[in-house]
């Protein structure tokens, strides 16, 4: 057996629907065990899907036939353990705008959909909402306006994207360097206590970054800011640089913003 027979052996070819038109889908390889949400998450990449959806965070979801319905994937399972076949079909939609479940929706692509009708602007502001109000529309920002990055480790430094970040355990154990992925990895499998454990696996998110006329940590699940103890989605607006803990005693980040922006 070639090299080459080697390396495709566990490599699965599927083909990924956005929706109905011929160049709504595309035919992708990969590892057998690559989990259903890690499908996702290249998916919103390699096709440059939005995060957002007038100011909601979009909920992406991988979707089989199943008889003669489509069910919803499990995004921690694997393509192994789901039993995907060479050249299997998957659909991958918005959770709340299905869009074979509608006339009306659009798929994830547009193609030859006309787009949509642009957001009303808000007048503008010169300060930002307290932490109970819901974030501000606002239209994209300008590439160069405010760098954010996150210090996952130390040393470890990613830049958070234009279209903002989801952070769970999953993002953490991706991009963490190797040697400590690796570490705490070993610690819970062996019954261990490991920080990352107090990380949720919610594809929504254990926080998220978002920008509306400034910065926001959205506090999906529970967060501490020194003695602070902040969660159920609260909105916080950050200011230059601020480190938390993910979870009680969890895993501690550091966010920057412009002047204070760490270069990889």
């Amino acid at each position: 057996m070639t090299m080459l027979h080697k390396a495709m052996q566990g490599k699965i070819t599927i083909r990924i629907r956005l929706g109905p038109g011929s160049a709504d889908q595309s035919d992708q390889a990969f590892e057998a065990d690559t989990l259903i949400g890690s499908l996702i998450t290249y998916c919103k990449q390699d096709f440059r899907l939005p995060e957002q959806d007038n100011g909601e965070m979009i909920r992406y979801a991988l979707y089989r036939e199943q008889g003669a319905a489509k069910v919803k994937l499990d995004k921690g399972q694997s393509l192994r353990i789901l039993r995907i076949q060479a050249y299997d079909v998957l659909y991958l939609a918005d959770e709340r705008r299905i869009w074979w479940q509608s006339s009306g929706t659009e798929p994830l692509r547009n193609g030859s959909k006309s787009p949509r009708p642009p957001q009303p602007t808000p007048p503008p502001s010169n300060t930002r909402p307290p932490i109970s109000s819901p974030l501000p529309q606002t239209p994209p920002r300008p590439v160069s306006s405010i760098p954010c990055s996150i210090e996952l480790a130390p040393g470890c430094v990613r830049t958070v994207p234009e279209v903002g970040l989801i952070i769970n355990r999953e993002y953490l154990l991706q991009q963490l360097p190797k040697s400590v992925s690796t570490r705490e990895r070993a610690l819970i499998l062996m019954g261990l206590q490991s920080r990352l454990e107090m990380v949720s696996r919610d594809s929504e998110g254990h926080c998220a970054l978002v920008y509306r006329q400034g910065w926001y940590l959205l506090a999906r699940h529970t967060v501490y800011i020194g003695s602070n103890k902040h969660n159920n989605s609260e909105a916080l607006p950050l200011e230059q640089t601020v480190t938390l803990l993910l979870g009680s005693n969890g895993w501690p980040i550091t966010i920057r913003l412009h002047s204070t922006q760490i270069t990889p």
